[in-house]
């Protein structure tokens, strides 16, 4: 919640930037007869750490990379600078993205009929470990590793697999 006071309306106007541009590409898929039995799956970022650790013995990707470029030091030259306001900030914003392509899987018509029965939204936030993380951005490899098993049993099990 303090995280979304920090969020201008340019935020929220992303957000249905993206909505219009996820709802095109669903709306295409179904009125077309090539892809009949595509299952379209979204997914969302976890909750990442907002971190400008770049210290090597870490990783040395966090150094090579430059950690904290993507999430940390545009908050600092911000002046939020507050790890508990940077993560909340980052938390309001991931659960935006996640809410809204999870209404778009949820949407139905005025008879209940889901609008796009072949979308379904995979929800990672709080999957990914403290530990899991290779950078501020990215699971390390048994946080992807999870992560890729969670799609895979999402395909396999639409798939009846």
């Amino acid at each position: 919640v303090i995280g979304r006071k920090f969020l201008t309306k340019d935020f929220d106007h992303l957000l249905n930037f993206f909505l219009i541009q996820y709802t095109l590409i669903l709306a295409k898929l179904r009125v077309s007869d090539k892809f009949e039995d595509l299952l379209v799956i979204t997914h969302g970022y976890d909750y990442t750490i907002p971190s400008g650790d770049r210290n090597p013995f870490k990783s040395i990707i966090r150094a090579i990379e430059q950690n904290g470029q993507w999430i940390h030091y545009p908050l600092k030259d911000k002046g939020i600078t507050d790890p508990e306001h940077q993560r909340s900030i980052v938390a309001a914003m991931i659960d935006g993205f996640n809410e809204l392509l999870i209404r778009l899987a949820e949407y139905k018509d005025q008879q209940g009929i889901y609008l796009f029965p072949r979308h379904i939204h995979i929800d990672y936030r709080g999957f990914v470990a403290e530990e899991e993380w290779l950078d501020e951005l990215h699971p390390n490899s048994k946080g992807f590793s999870r992560v890729a098993q969670r799609m895979m049993d999402c395909i396999e099990e639409y798939y009846g697999q």
